[in-house]
């Protein structure tokens, strides 16, 4: 063999050499698959089996996160009682310049949410601590609330409430009331808890207007000395110190409340600064399990018959309607 035929022929051994080091086949020679080679591919099915698998995971994954976002929406619900209280402050804070301009207007509450959860809110009960709890921390004045089902209607200014798309308030100028509501109540101790000049003091709507009166006075003694002069009180607690309940009586200013009527709500309770914890007094009405808390004098609580009236640390009064 020449050195060119040589040369050739080492040339063509190092390409055959080279192919096969890359796994790829010499052109014209059979490809033999060895054990070692056989191996290889089935480390590389296994890797792409696993790749697979990890691509279906992901899938399944899209749908799995889909739901979690449809449950979250769901769990979208109206605010708990105390949250719904804070919630609709807030707000008011913001579209509310002027406290007064609440006065003899009705804040509106839309609750879009079912029937059930619906009727824990419209509540005699749960109103009141509403318009209470906007009294005493912001001084707003509303004369009534109300609570609508569902979503006030597009061509009607609301205000959303909270971050829920489900609560709006709405301030509407107040309705006229044509009937003048009348009202009778007797207020007694309850319990034993004290002692008032009289067994019963008997409450009429009737009454204060012949009297001119604008209120029933409540506190120690009948005509306490104050420092203006000499007050009234309508419902007198026992100022006697030689009383078997003077130890309970003694916690009870002289002008510690009074009940005035409205013909909007009828007869309602005012705590006034003397039986305020400022002035080192308590001042708390009892309704049912529900406790409200007196201690703004600004705030006019409406009474329901069966309200016991707690005074300073003993005494307690109850309110009694008399059906006219």
């Amino acid at each position: 063999m020449s050195k060119i035929g040589n040369w050739i022929h080492r040339l063509s051994n190092s390409i055959g050499d080279a192919l096969q080091e890359n796994n790829q086949p010499v052109v014209g020679t059979p490809s033999v698959e060895s054990p070692a080679d056989k191996e290889v591919e089935t480390s590389a099915v296994e890797k792409n089996e696993k790749g697979v698998v990890h691509e279906q995971k992901y899938e399944e994954s899209a749908p799995a996160q889909k739901n979690n976002d449809s449950q979250e929406k769901k769990e979208e619900h109206i605010e708990s009682r105390d949250a719904l209280i804070r919630s609709v402050i807030n707000t008011l804070q913001k579209v509310v310049e002027y406290k007064d301009t609440t006065v003899g207007k009705k804040l509106v509450i839309w609750l879009a949410c079912d029937k059930v959860t619906f009727e824990n809110y419209d509540t005699e009960q749960y109103k009141q601590r509403v318009l209470i709890a906007l009294v005493n921390e912001r001084g707003y004045g509303f004369d009534e609330i109300a609570f609508c089902i569902g979503f006030p209607a597009e061509e009607v200014y609301a205000t959303k409430v909270g971050q829920s798309n489900l609560e709006y308030l709405q301030i509407l100028a107040h309705e006229t009331f044509n009937e003048v509501k009348t009202c009778k109540a007797i207020i007694s101790i309850f319990g034993g808890a004290g002692s008032l000049l009289q067994e019963q003091y008997l409450l009429s709507s009737n009454d204060m207007k012949k009297k001119m009166l604008t209120s029933y006075n409540i506190g120690s003694g009948q005509f306490p000395r104050i420092p203006t002069g000499y007050r009234e009180n309508h419902i007198a607690i026992d100022d006697n110190p030689n009383s078997p309940m003077a130890e309970k009586n003694k916690y009870v200013s002289r002008m510690h409340a009074h009940i005035g009527f409205s013909e909007k709500f009828g007869f309602y309770f005012q705590v006034e600064k003397d039986g305020t914890r400022l002035m080192g007094k308590r001042t708390r009405i009892f309704r049912g399990e529900e406790k409200i808390e007196c201690d703004n004098p600004q705030a006019k609580i409406p009474l329901q018959t069966g309200d016991l009236i707690e005074l300073g640390k003993a005494v307690v009064l109850r309110y009694m309607q008399i059906d006219e």
